[in-house]
């Protein structure tokens, strides 16, 4: 039994971040690992810390891979996942802090059920370097209006978030996926190549569209309280509280976040919603896709300047679209458990 973790790491000018996230992937009391780090084009000081990392650290199993230019998220890590010995794979960001114990008490769940496909850790903040018990995100929870959240994001850790439980899907922050499962739901398209995160998403949503992928296959995603981490971000995937709290986070985003949020949203539903469940969720999500759009057309034109490209792509999208729907093992009643109203 190949018992091997792959640690996937992708770093983008992410010289904040390196030491203190690889110095908790030496601190892991798992030590079947290797460390795959894809360095997308830094221009910062990355590239020469992560040299001085591997240096001094000669006895670690380190790959590092120097891309000439920001090939996007989904790229690098699939390039990651395609160079990588595994049977688990370990999706990390590189603002993310492990627990001590994140990969051991990971691999235990998955050795309990070859069903389980994912695992979502139960992930804090992380403010200003300090770990807090404010929670960043314990899993993705999908509305029939087609809006995503990260359940629990910002709140304080409570005892609801002590069960572990199935899921939708997790985050990409530091998504466990068993290699067989991702193997078993990438898109391989005409050229033969091949797709577990969908890379012409860039980045943003990808970690939503390959979790629907395995749903649609019938594989379990477990949300797993005991496997902790912290990461350092700022999210719009919230409950919002209204319309003026909308506002102000999108007001906190760049438009180059805002423009590929939106446009991948759409590549999702395009992708993997069924016609049937579409039809079925029609008013909550025309009644929401409605006021998104007059608010972009009032507050946010330059947004919809991404159409032409969502058309451009639109024919790409419906062949992937066929590829999954072909191969799914779950019906529409079983799918549509998973989004709230």
């Amino acid at each position: 039994m190949n018992n091997l973790v792959s640690i996937n790491i992708l770093t983008w000018n992410s010289e904040k971040y390196i030491e203190s996230c690889l110095n908790a992937v030496f601190a892991q009391n798992y030590h079947e690992v290797e460390i795959n780090i894809i360095d997308n084009g830094s221009i910062d000081k990355s590239r020469g810390i992560l040299e001085k990392i591997i240096k001094n650290n000669p006895t670690v199993n380190i790959n590092l891979i120097l891309n000439d230019k920001n090939v996007g998220f989904s790229a690098g890590h699939n390039q990651a996942i395609k160079i990588s010995h595994g049977e688990f794979i370990l999706a990390l960001n590189c603002d993310v802090i492990l627990d001590s114990d994140f990969v051991a008490k990971a691999i235990d769940i998955f050795r309990r059920d070859e069903k389980i496909g994912s695992i979502q850790a139960k992930i804090y903040q992380l403010r200003d370097g300090q770990k807090t018990t404010i929670i960043d995100t314990v899993g993705f929870k999908l509305f029939k209006s087609g809006r995503i959240i990260d359940e629990g994001h910002g709140f304080e850790d409570d005892s609801i978030y002590n069960i572990e439980k199935q899921i939708f899907g997790v985050n990409g922050a530091a998504p466990i996926y068993r290699r067989s499962v991702l193997e078993d739901v990438v898109v391989i398209d005409k050229n033969n190549k091949k797709e577990y995160f969908d890379e012409d998403f860039f980045a943003y949503v990808e970690d939503v569209d390959l979790a629907w992928r395995l749903r649609w296959r019938g594989w379990k995603c477990i949300f797993a309280p005991d496997v902790i981490a912290w990461h350092d971000r700022f999210s719009s995937k919230r409950l919002k509280k209204n319309w003026l709290d909308f506002i102000k986070l999108r007001s906190a985003q760049s438009f180059f976040t805002k423009k590929l949020n939106w446009q991948n949203q759409w590549f999702l539903f395009i992708k993997n919603q069924s016609f049937i469940n579409f039809i079925l969720f029609l008013p909550w999500f025309l009644w929401r896709q409605t006021l998104l759009f007059f608010y972009l057309i009032l507050f946010e034109p330059k947004i919809l300047t991404v159409i032409s490209h969502i058309l451009q792509l639109l024919p790409k999208m419906i062949e992937k679209r066929h590829l999954i729907l072909k191969t799914r093992r779950v019906c529409n009643k079983e799918m549509r458990k998973w989004f709230a109203g």
